[in-house]
């Protein structure tokens, strides 16, 4: 408040009181400013550290359910490619292959392929030469022309081990296959 000294004609002084309500209407209107601002800085604040909180949440909890996807298609993997092994190895110990005895072999190998290696696409033989012998993709009595040339096949034979190809393309066709 404030007062104010007015002159007055008859004998006394007229004071009048000032309310400052010139400056009132701004005053509290900076008040509701800072009380808004006051309360709404707290809940914005917890708002966005709770959205923050919850997308970091959402995103580790993607993260996992991805690895476990993925170590559940390695494992798969892992044993379709263990139960290909396997077959191959048996197959490698047959008596038809070891007698050279390639059409009995080729009936092992279609049938190995038919009834428990259904993913199998192709399988054969390649001798020590590098010439295959057998091959589920040509009739038994069609003479495959090519001869292998990697230098993987070539320490597998060196180290008398058993050989799974990466896939390549067959020189005389250009079709993708696996040995």
């Amino acid at each position: 408040l404030s007062f104010s000294r007015l002159g007055s004609g008859e004998g006394g002084d007229l004071v009048r009181q000032s309310s400052g309500s010139e400056r009132a209407p701004r005053r509290i209107q900076s008040w509701l400013i800072t009380l808004v601002v006051v309360a709404l800085v707290p809940v914005l604040s917890f708002t966005l550290f709770a959205v923050l909180s919850l997308v970091e949440r959402e995103r580790s909890t993607m993260a996992l359910a991805l690895q476990d996807s993925a170590r559940a298609l390695a494992l798969a993997v892992d044993q379709e490619l263990e139960g290909s092994i396997t077959t191959l190895l048996g197959l490698a110990a047959s008596a038809k292959l070891a007698s050279e005895d390639y059409p009995g072999f080729y009936q092992q190998l279609e049938r190995a392929r038919t009834e428990t290696r259904r993913s199998w696409w192709t399988a054969g033989v390649v001798d020590r030469s590098g010439h295959p012998v057998v091959s589920l993709d040509a009739p038994i009595d069609t003479m495959l022309s090519f001869v292998l040339e990697r230098d993987d096949f070539w320490a597998a034979v060196r180290a008398d081990r058993p050989w799974i190809s990466d896939r390549f393309l067959e020189p005389a066709s250009q079709e993708a296959v696996v040995l």
